[in-house]
């Protein structure tokens, strides 16, 4: 029996579908509590809630990108959430027995869906030596939020998903539309991996079986380069973000031609 906040009691003939997805992930926290400790100290005032304005995205960009781990230091503790099975999945578990490329995006990030096809070709050129994951995160551009750069957008912008369920639906269509064979993983709706490593809108990056971070892509959406031929038209492009020291400044497909030569 649960108490909730409102005085009322729940017992398990009370529990929704919603809290049977949810679930395995509070059992993985449970099981691995230094992994919400480790996640849960990089937080911040634009987590948990939809960026509407051009100030909520600058802010939310600018106090997270130092966050983000960069090449040769230990990746921080993770936890995802298997968007197939519901269950809470460890970092450390998707990289055992070979590198993991985490591709952090959204439904209605237009860069992710315009590099679905250089992400795709790469796994199939590289997939036997690195795995890859593609990571669901808050949504680039909400309902009543900032407008896609371009008009064709406009066919992407989603209501900002409310539950964990929620954001499994949009992952799920987002990889049936642009064909992403890729397993797909889910940020928990606090976007604690979002904050922690400063991945929203979109970003990449490699981790190695003894959990270093091998490539850690620069700050997306003006700087995301999946391939050497990527090109990303944004107008007003900070160029500071692009210049902190410790990120990678070559493209994913040049990372994994030198490392994992073909």
């Amino acid at each position: 029996m649960i108490e909730e906040g409102n005085g009322k009691v729940r017992g398990l003939r009370d529990w929704s579908v919603r809290d049977a997805f949810f679930l395995p992930f509070l059992i993985a926290v449970f099981l691995f509590p230094s992994c919400l400790s480790a996640q849960s100290k990089f937080t911040d005032q634009w987590a948990g809630r939809p960026l509407l304005s051009p100030l909520d995205i600058e802010g939310a960009v600018r106090s997270r990108m130092k966050n983000a781990p960069r090449v040769g230091e230990k990746a921080p503790e993770a936890v995802f959430v298997d968007a197939e099975t519901g269950k809470g999945v460890l970092l450390r578990q998707l990289c055992e027995e070979k590198p993991v490329v985490l591709f952090f995006g959204s439904y209605s990030c237009l860069p992710v869906r315009d590099s679905a096809g250089e992400m795709k070709e790469l796994q199939e050129r590289f997939g036997d030596s690195v795995d890859f994951c593609y990571v669901q995160i808050r949504e680039a551009h909400p309902t009543n939020g900032v407008p896609p750069p371009v008009l064709s957008g406009q066919a992407f912008v989603v209501d900002p998903p409310k539950s964990l369920e929620e954001r499994s639906g949009l992952a799920r269509k987002l990889c049936r539309e642009c064909d992403i064979p890729f397993r797909i993983l889910l940020d928990p709706i606090e976007d604690m991996n979002a904050v922690r490593w400063a991945a929203w809108p979109v970003r990449i990056f490699v981790v190695n079986p003894e959990g270093t971070v091998q490539y850690a892509g620069q700050q997306g959406p003006w700087f995301y380069k999946p391939m050497k031929g990527t090109k990303i038209e944004l107008v007003g492009v900070p160029e500071e973000f692009g210049e902190i020291p410790g990120y990678s400044r070559e493209s994913l497909e040049e990372f994994l031609e030198r490392e994992y030569p073909e």
